[in-house]
């Protein structure tokens, strides 16, 4: 009926696995605090599958150089000392802006859950993006299973809790 209402117990026999390639300092972060997901993490922190500019940075050519030029100097020191070191060592210079690959197992009413709440405008913008293609690929291959998820928002909201901490700012009189 509402948001606050989880689908019955049932459908927690219906079970979902899938990969995503999060940044580790913003969405694995937000996907980690979910105590219903069983989340396998992908090895050591590395530079393997590239890194997420923001939008923030990215909306400025040349703060989107400047952070690309570090990012691309990252993952050059990343490489030098796991050549060296070894990738236990190495994990330590990774900035978290590099996606890192993250394999999660869970049950439609958990994954139903997750999705609705994070999709709202409140969550990272990252881990709603990756959400928003997950119940994509879960509408595609099981589309009755997918319309029981009444309030996965699948609006872009760019930088979404801006909006919240300049109500807050305000509020707080500061």
């Amino acid at each position: 009926m509402d948001r606050r209402d989880k689908l019955p117990r049932p459908f927690e026999l219906a079970r979902y696995d899938f990969t995503m390639n999060i940044s580790f300092g913003g969405a694995f972060r937000d996907v980690q605090r979910h105590r219903f997901l069983t989340l396998l993490r992908g090895g050591y922190l590395n530079t393997d599958c590239g890194y997420v500019v923001p939008e923030l940075i990215a909306s400025d050519e040349q703060a989107r150089l400047r952070f690309v030029e570090a990012m691309e100097t990252a993952a050059s020191v990343h490489r030098k000392i796991r050549d060296v070191q070894g990738p236990q060592v190495a994990q330590y210079c990774v900035p978290f802006a590099f996606r890192y690959p993250v394999f999660i197992s869970t049950n439609l009413r958990e994954l139903c859950f997750f999705m609705e709440l994070r999709t709202s405008e409140q969550t990272h913008y990252e881990i709603r993006r990756a959400l928003r293609e997950l119940y994509r690929q879960v509408s595609e291959r099981t589309p009755i299973l997918a319309s029981m998820m009444k309030f996965v928002d699948t609006r872009e909201h760019g930088l979404g809790r801006l909006r919240a901490e300049m109500r807050k700012e305000a509020n707080s009189g500061n």
